[in-house]
Formats: C-alpha cells, sequence, structure tokens
C-alpha cells in the first residue's frame, strides 16, 4: 500500500495493488495497459525486486510503447538506490539502504535518526513492531521532477514494508525526521487497519505523526477562503499528478489532513488515533455486511466507536477549532 504514491483508496489485502495498478493502466490505455510484460514489472516491485522489475521495464522502451511509464519511473528511482546503496539491518525490524559512498559518521546519525523516530511513532500510536521495515534513500539523480512522489513515500512490499525518501533531505535534520515520522505514521496505519484506511485519514495520522502543519493553511481558513473539503473529496485530493497547477491543492489537502489529526490527536491523544487504525480490523462478519448495506465507510465506523462522533461531525469541529484557534 503507498502513503503517498496510492491512487485507489484501500478496501483490500495490500498486495493485490499490482492487480489495481493493472486494472487502472486498463481504463486509460485499453488492453496494453494490462499486459503481462507490465504486471510482470509490477509483481516482482511488489517483492523489491528491483533489478529484475527495471530490466523487465527497460525492455518495455520509454517511447509509444511505454503504457506504464509512471511505473516505469517509480521502479527506476528505487532501482538506482538499490544499485548504489548499501544495506545495513541493524535490529529486528529496521534495516536501511543508503548510499555506498556516504560517510561512516553520516550512516551513525541515519541509523540512529531512524531508530529513534520509529520508536516514537510506534510508541505514540501504541504498536508493537512485527513487520520488517526497510528505509531506502533516493540518489540525486531520482530526485527529479519526473520521479513519482519523489519526495517520500511508503508502499507495502515483501517481505518488508519500505519507506522512500530523497537524500538530500538529510541537509535539514528537522524536515529529515518529521518526514521519517510522516512515513513511519503509514508504516503503522498499515500494519493496525489491516490496509483497509482511507487516505484522508492515512494523511491525518502521518501528518500528526510528522507535526508538519503549515500555519499559512490556517489564516487561509480564518480569511473565509472556501477551501475545506468533505471526506471523500479530501481523500480524491491526494491522488493525480502533483506537478503543475495541481500542487497548491495537493498542498491545502495535506494541511487539512494535518489540521484533521491535530484535532484528534489533542482531543484524546495520539494512542487513540492507533485505536481508530485497530478499530478498522476489528468488525465482526455480521457488522461488515452491515457497513455495506447501510453505505457506512470503514472510516466513519472506527472513528464513532472509538471517538464517539462519524467524520461529517470529525470535519466539522476540526474546522471549527482551527478557526477559533489563536
Amino acid at each position: 500500500m503507498f502513503s503517498s504514491y496510492s491512487g485507489v483508496e484501500m478496501r483490500m489485502d495490500p498486495k493485490d495493488l499490482g492487480t489495481v495498478n493493472s486494472d487502472l493502466m486498463t481504463g486509460r490505455y485499453g488492453g496494453a495497459g494490462a499486459s503481462a510484460a507490465w504486471q510482470t514489472v509490477l509483481d516482482l516491485y511488489y517483492q523489491d525486486r528491483l533489478r529484475e522489475a527495471f530490466d523487465h521495464a527497460l525492455a518495455l522502451g520509454v517511447g509509444d510503447g511505454a503504457y506504464g511509464t509512471h511505473t516505469y519511473r517509480m521502479v527506476e528511482a528505487e532501482w538506482r538506490a538499490r544499485e548504489y546503496g548499501e544495506i545495513r539491518e541493524f535490529s529486528d525490524v529496521l534495516i536501511v539502504e543508503a548510499p555506498k559512498e556516504m560517510e561512516e559518521s553520516s550512516w551513525e546519525w541515519l541509523l540512529e535518526a531512524v531508530r529513534s523516530e520509529f520508536e516514537e511513532v510506534c510508541q505514540r500510536l501504541g504498536y508493537e513492531p512485527v513487520e520488517k521495515v526497510l528505509v531506502s534513500l533516493m540518489v540525486p539523480e531520482s530526485d527529479a521532477p519526473w520521479t513519482p512522489y519523489r519526495h517520500g513515500f511508503c508502499v507495502d512490499k515483501v517481505p518488508y514494508d519500505k519507506v522512500v525518501l530523497p537524500l538530500g533531505l538529510m541537509r535539514n535534520e528537522g524536515h529529515f525526521r518529521n518526514g521519517l515520522r510522516h512515513e513511519f505514521g503509514h508504516v503503522v496505519n498499515l500494519n493496525l487497519a489491516q490496509g483497509r484506511m482511507g487516505m484522508w485519514l492515512e494523511e491525518a495520522i502521518a501528518m500528526r505523526m510528522g507535526g508538519d502543519v503549515d500555519g499559512r493553511y490556517v489564516v487561509q481558513l480564518k480569511q473565509g477562503a472556501p477551501i475545506w473539503m468533505g471526506p471523500e473529496e479530501l481523500s480524491e485530493a491526494f491522488v493525480g499528478d502533483r506537478r503543475g497547477a495541481t500542487g497548491e491543492g495537493l498542498w491545502r489537502a495535506y494541511e487539512q489532513a494535518g489540521l484533521i489529526g491535530q484535532y484528534l490527536g489533542e482531543l484524546r491523544g495520539d494512542f487513540a488515533l492507533g485505536d481508530v487504525a485497530r478499530a478498522m480490523a476489528n468488525n465482526s462478519t455480521w457488522k461488515e455486511i452491515a457497513m455495506r448495506v447501510t453505505g457506512q465507510s470503514d472510516e466513519d465506523e472506527a472513528l464513532r466507536e472509538v471517538f464517539g462522533m462519524g467524520e461529517d461531525e470529525v470535519f466539522l469541529r476540526a474546522f471549527e477549532a482551527a478557526v477559533e484557534s489563536t
């Protein structure tokens, strides 16, 4: 499952995303988008077999036949990190991939940052790590406008969850640690909610973990700008091309999600955010049937269970709290 990457609101086993992406390409490009060749690329990608995935993608070309160019660029970026990188496994669950030429002092700092930020997020959300997590740093040549989600993402792979961040982010310790916590929030959500959490709530919790809400957005809200979205609209805002004119809308989506996460965290504590994720995976079969019959979302049900209010009320109260803040 992708945090910053997925264009699909999760309601399935994250390992099925390869098929989902193939279906998306079919809708966009016809039968060619669902070709066995691109499906092979995706299957290899989700196993983190990047050299093989890249070789298959490269063989498909980047001209008229490149129906999966988005996938190609994504695989290419991760393969370059593998090609020029070194992997160090330094705990029962944490693995780091970074450039081979990085100085040992930088390695020591990096491993400490990964360990401490991961432990903090797990503690705040009440998660006991089980799945391994690989943190991979994207090499500079891949930190380019054509690389999908170049600012960082999390994806569910076999045999670990993978966090990818740009190497250049290490130049600013605060931003780097915020980025780690943000993506680790996605890792924890993925495991606690078993891939059932929708985009807006995913990002609300991740933004809360990263602690990176921009005060400029609150100013816009107080000035009366009509930019507060509903649950479905907010989730949809995270999907699509992130370049050019869509950048402002995407920034607002993240900031709104961050304010919602902030409101919920301050209301009951961050552990309650973990409880919401757990609540999404604890329903009985009969409860699931009732939800599907009534059209109730997983997010609405979990929020009512933990906070005693549904999606619409949470959005309203978070908006009011932001506007009334000092």
